[in-house]
């Protein structure tokens, strides 16, 4: 067999990371390159292109380095989801890059419900209306510089920026694309309905490929990273979720992919578009053949959020005693028994995703007494998160008729605690697998199918192996699901109570 080094490269929402495997999987190197996410004002959340840009070149060229110069390498590529950025003529950006976070067009999806078919845009696309899609930032950007509108050329996410550095022309995977809003799933073509909404010419946007392009880069970039002395493939790839699905091993069609990330998902790959009757569910492609059923909650986002805001102390202390602040708060977390002693943290600080798409819940604390603890609000919070992510899966399972088995992937699958909640709430196993960078990982084995290596993911050997399992305390299960039920009521109360501030149809019934 021919012998090949596979590099993949994630661009996540703070961190851009990079494994390096031999043609069996095997891990023999990863980087990463940290960077942060901006909030000029209350619900923006954006990054600098360039910034992203720069940590991309430094962790492929850091990957790069530890390469064989004698065997051929083969790049492959995810970034994160929903994304967009003007550019000019020059391919330039007129604005920072809106991520998959941002809320600031919530007033444009709302007005846009009273006038568009709602549930046809959605089967087309299979994107449930939210601020958090492409489509509805045009429009926000629209309205709100129209004088910069003679200027824009493209419409890209930060992978076509990216790309475009690379090759100098405009092209988007089916995989990027389909999280945009305006990208006709079942087609695979940018679809016509949505871009009359969006009121953007196809011209605007870039081609759309296959993931398993193999892209052409020129000799300048090819030269800065130090590839020029070797021989090199770089194939397109696709989003971040989706490739997590495949790195995860996650690969058949009632298996679940739970990434616990900045961002996340719950995911199932499946062999046909579906979609949810309810809305409930996203649906984009991942590769040739496999469509992934997901729901999407803001996760490790809303954890950094917190331990930034509100854990100084243990940040000191951290700095202090060579422990991290992620440790100080598992044990923080484990003197506290499941329920926290009856408080409740709803984690909608950036708005709510699956299941309940409504982009105007927020954050509160329900049920503090005196007798709670900081100790008592970190478990709470944990827990928030973790039950947010549990009525994402349940609505999952239910359009995939089905999930027997689940894989945990993301950052905070490396929290033993986190994961142990996680476990006793959804009261399942959890498996984790062996690479840990997913995205990353799945981005290689797309690398590997675009160059014959293989021709589907389960050939891949490594894919399928499992580093832990995670098993439920079957006593903490029962008192979760309980909780669960309070947890939910909790939300419809909150959700109906904006509907009537608002005059209705905000809240989404489930």
């Amino acid at each position: 067999m021919l012998q090949f080094q596979l590099i993949g490269v994630d661009v996540g929402t703070s961190r851009c990371r990079a494994i390096l495997l031999d043609s069996s999987g095997n891990l023999l190197a990863e980087n990463s390159v940290s960077y942060p996410v901006l909030s000029p004002q209350p619900g923006w959340q954006e990054q600098d292109p360039y910034t992203v840009f720069q940590a991309f070149t430094q962790v492929l060229q850091a990957t790069v380095r530890l390469a064989s110069p004698k065997i051929p390498i083969v790049i492959g590529l995810s970034t994160y989801l929903n994304s967009l950025i003007p550019v000019d003529l020059k391919g330039e950006p007129l604005a920072n890059c809106i991520i998959w976070s941002d809320l600031r067009s919530c007033d444009i999806v709302e007005n846009m419900k009273k006038t568009i078919k709602e549930h046809e845009l959605y089967q087309r696309t299979g994107c449930p209306l939210h601020a958090m899609y492409p489509i509805w930032k045009i429009l926000w950007f629209k309205k709100t510089y129209p004088h910069l509108l003679t200027k824009i050329k493209k419409w890209l996410s930060i992978k076509d920026f990216i790309i475009y550095k690379f090759c100098g022309n405009y092209i988007a995977d089916w995989s990027v694309a389909s999280a945009s809003g305006m990208f006709n799933i079942h087609t695979l073509q940018w679809d016509d309905e949505a871009l009359e909404i969006a009121e953007v010419r196809a011209s605007q946007l870039p081609e759309v490929v296959s993931p398993l392009t193999i892209i052409t880069v020129k000799d300048e970039p090819l030269k800065a990273l130090g590839l020029d002395r070797y021989n090199v493939s770089i194939v397109i790839g696709g989003g971040d979720g989706p490739l997590s699905s495949i790195g995860s091993g996650a690969l058949g069609s009632h298996e679940a992919d739970n990434t616990m990330g900045t961002g996340g998902a719950v995911r199932v790959l499946v062999d046909d578009p579906v979609v949810d009757k309810q809305m409930r569910t996203f649906c984009y492609i991942a590769i040739p053949g496999k469509w992934v059923v997901g729901g999407v909650t803001a996760g490790g986002l809303v954890y950094d959020w917190f331990v930034r805001e509100w854990c100084a102390a243990e940040m000191a202390e951290a700095q202090s005693s060579g422990k991290t602040v992620h440790e100080i708060l598992e044990e923080y977390v484990k003197t506290v028994p499941p329920g926290s002693n009856g408080l409740f943290f709803l984690p909608f600080v950036l708005g709510s995703r699956a299941p309940f798409w409504n982009m105007n819940l927020r954050g509160m604390l329900y049920g503090l007494s005196y007798h709670h603890t900081k100790k008592h609000i970190i478990r709470a919070f944990i827990e928030g998160l973790v039950y947010e992510r549990f009525l994402a899966f349940q609505a999952v399972e239910q359009v995939v008729n089905g999930i027997t088995s689940i894989r945990l992937s993301g950052s905070l699958s490396r929290s033993t605690v986190l994961a142990q909640i996680m476990a006793d709430v959804y009261g399942r196993e959890l498996l984790i697998p062996m690479i840990s960078e997913t995205s990353a990982f799945g981005a290689a084995i797309v690398a590997a199918m675009a160059i014959g290596l293989i021709d589907r993911p389960e050939n891949f050997g490594s894919v399928t192996q499992i580093k832990e399992t995670i098993r439920p305390q079957l006593n903490n299960h029962k008192i979760y699901n309980s909780l669960i039920q309070r947890y939910q009521t909790l939300i419809s109360l909150f959700a109906n109570n904006i509907a009537t501030k608002q005059g209705g149809g905000n809240a989404r019934e489930q």
